[in-house]
């Protein structure tokens, strides 16, 4: 419940400033990856001494699996299926 609020909290403040609309969370916890949407996230990894940084590309897919199979973002998250 408090990982929903916040959340609910950072969109809302995104929303009422003048900023470009940008928030940063650093967390592995699929409790707080399931609050958000497959668009706002930016996934970072850590490979070969490099770090890279990825926006998601099939969010319409991932959002299919969400609803049809009932597991939240943070399960395809652990699983490390998010491209």
């Amino acid at each position: 419940m408090m990982q929903q609020y916040f959340i609910s909290l950072i969109r809302d403040s995104i929303g009422s400033s003048d900023n470009d609309g940008r928030f940063i969370v650093s967390t592995h916890s699929g409790t707080i990856i399931n609050q958000c949407d497959p668009s706002e996230l930016v996934l970072f990894k850590f490979c070969d001494g490099e770090t890279t940084c990825k926006t998601i590309g099939n969010t319409a897919a991932i959002i299919e699996q969400i609803n049809s199979t009932g597991f939240g973002l943070g399960h395809f998250y652990s699983k490390d299926v998010l491209r």
